[in-house]
């Protein structure tokens, strides 16, 4: 059986990697206790990476492995070994006059994945023996070639190379190694073009490539005065590196005596992987739990402020923020939040990976759920090492200490939670709701159904009732979701944990409309639908609300003059945040006005 290494390069140690002998996972960076490979061992050239790149693995593989087949590619770009054409993106031909040392690379690759998740290693066939199967059949792998509408020397014409080196490899090539000269004029000089620098070969060509490509770009490297050269100009070496791959694979094909095959190639857009979330506090494993994107940052933000005006020093709060591809910018925005609070933590936690390993479930018909529906299934998965969570939604505030929350003893209970006064009352009013509720989601009746937007979660009893939910509770909580239901995760958290709910008083959720007189149609359906105790509990928890909820459309941040808004713009108040809603204010103004005069000449037309 062959000995067959790919080295993959990573950045960081925090990256998605391959379960897989076949791929030698290497840090490009110099880190103590490293779980990779480290390259500054033995014979290497770990001092040039910023020349080289990864090259600086395959010099060290050259120098100090011993294998039978030799690879490289990266944490974010792999071969495709699938027996199918899995391509997905059309975009595959460089954009000239676009430079291609610009920050934004203008190659796209015939296969793009958000994730290397299960699915897609599946799809990529990334797996030992079918791998091995189509290597050992061939004495080299490329990725296949795309055709250009520029020549690959004009893909050197540009600025941040100060002038086109690619044109002193070429002579080099003549001085040197005349016997690649002719292939390698027509290569450059052609519009064939072998991309991302991703290749398997055989021990013999392998080692015959490294020192005819080595001997050049070290002749290179002693002609070229990198003195004034930018971060990515200095990558120069590794791009012209890129070319001679090709020239060595057109000259290999012209022999014809090798078996040699060109595969797609994809690129993977977040390769990053998680820590896993554990309490921030020694005696404190209760978590507070926001979930949002960068469209609902202002909102998120106003509640977190909130939850910090009504804490107390004597207590601990633990805020965690589940995202996906959260900005920098709203992080950090967010942290200054709370730096001067060391009672108080927050942290972030990117949950698209776990998501992609899941199929979508949908609301309805190709409308698949948002990222904060998702985020109280994963839960259970993520903060596992917790012995309650509370989720809130971000459209509301807090108006008292949910430390109260935090400590509830829930022993025996899945989860404490307010009754959802709208639901109930459309279900007595309405028989199919009354149906849908007590057959569909299997409630014993319509008066316990619950509003999942403040919801404490009693997570080690969850996980633990292996009876009710078996070994894999995630799982189960997806397979529930496989059917279409009216309020998406809502209604599977009722089917699932009604049994064992806490009801909490009504103050804990109290609906920003109902804080008004002139909002008359809700109270007359409360009042002619909702059991009498839950209309009087609902008329005194407006009298005192401890979080106001701005349900359905009343946003506040969007109406200022809406019932209970001043609640919101109050806990801004004096901060970064206030500022920034009002400037959402001006453009949301401004984008009406505009878009009326738009209507207004198209009326007129």
């Amino acid at each position: 059986m062959s000995n067959i290494k790919i080295f993959v390069a990573h950045d960081e140690e925090k990256t998605i990697t391959v379960d897989n002998p076949i791929y030698q996972n290497v840090i490009t960076q110099n880190v103590e206790n490293s779980k990779f490979i480290q390259m500054n061992t033995g014979d290497n050239i770990s001092d040039k990476y910023k020349k080289y790149q990864e090259l600086t693995i395959q010099y060290w593989a050259w120098k100090n492995i011993d294998a039978d087949y030799y690879g490289l590619c990266t944490q974010n770009k792999y071969l495709s070994f699938s027996t199918n054409n899995i391509r997905n993106n059309q975009k595959t031909n460089f954009e000239f006059p676009a430079p291609y040392f610009d920050e934004h690379p203008t190659i796209d690759p015939p296969i793009k994945f958000e994730y290397l998740n299960n699915a897609n290693i599946q799809k990529l066939n990334l797996f030992e023996q079918a791998m091995k199967d189509t290597i050992e059949s061939y004495d080299m792998i490329i990725t296949s070639h795309l055709n250009w509408d520029i020549t690959i020397m004009q893909q050197f014409d540009v600025p941040s190379v100060l002038d086109n080196k690619l044109k002193v490899a070429l002579e080099l090539i003549d001085e040197f190694s005349p016997e690649f000269s002719k292939v390698a004029h027509e290569y450059f000089n052609g519009y064939v073009y072998y991309p991302g620098q991703l290749y398997v070969m055989s021990k013999d060509l392998f080692n015959d490539y490294c020192k005819w490509n080595f001997k050049i770009l070290d002749e290179l490297e002693k002609r070229i005065d990198f003195s004034h050269y930018s971060v990515e100009g200095l990558k120069v070496l590794y791009y012209i590196s890129e070319r001679l791959l090709g020239v060595y694979y057109t000259y290999l094909k012209n022999q014809n005596k090798y078996k040699l095959k060109e595969v797609d190639w994809c690129e993977i857009e977040h390769v990053e992987t998680q820590d896993p979330i554990l309490p921030a506090f020694i005696d404190n494993k209760e978590a507070i739990l926001f979930c949002f994107d960068n469209n609902f940052i202002i909102p998120a933000a106003a509640t977190i402020m909130s939850l910090i005006n009504t804490s107390t020093d004597e207590n601990q709060y633990d805020i965690i923020c589940f995202n996906k591809n959260l900005a920098q910018t709203n992080k950090d925005l967010l942290s200054r939040l709370t730096k001067e609070k060391n009672n108080i933590s927050l942290r972030f936690y990117d949950i698209g990976f776990i998501m992609s390993n899941y199929p979508s479930p949908h609301l309805r018909e190709n409308i698949p759920w948002s990222i904060d529906v998702y985020s109280k299934f994963l839960i259970f998965e993520i903060l596992a090492s917790y012995n309650k969570v509370l989720y809130l939604d971000t459209d509301l505030i807090l108006m008292d200490d949910i430390s109260y929350l935090l400590n509830l003893d829930l022993t025996g209970y899945y989860l404490a939670a307010c009754p959802d006064l709208g639901i109930i009352s459309n279900s007595s009013k309405m028989p199919w709701m009354y149906n849908y509720l007590t057959k569909k989601i299997n409630l014993t009746n319509e008066f316990i159904y619950t509003n999942a937007g403040v919801s404490l979660f009693n997570i080690q009893e969850i996980i633990n009732d292996q009876i009710n939910f078996g070994d894999n509770l995630l799982q189960t909580l997806f397979d529930t979701a496989k059917q279409l239901h009216l309020a998406q995760e809502q209604d599977i958290i009722n089917e699932l944990f009604h049994k064992k709910t806490y009801y909490l008083d009504l103050n804990w959720n109290i609906y920003s409309f109902l804080g008004t007189s002139k909002n008359t149609i809700s109270k007359k359906l409360y009042k002619e639908w909702l059991p009498e105790y839950l209309y009087k509990q609902c008329i005194a928890a407006i009298q005192n609300p401890k979080i106001i909820h701005y349900v359905a459309d009343g946003k506040p941040w969007n109406y200022p003059d809406y019932a209970l808004a001043n609640y919101w713009w109050d806990a801004i108040r004096g901060t970064e945040i206030y500022e920034l809603a009002i400037n959402l204010q001006i453009k949301n103004t401004a984008t009406k006005y505009t878009q009326k005069i738009i209507q207004d000449f198209l009326n007129i037309q």
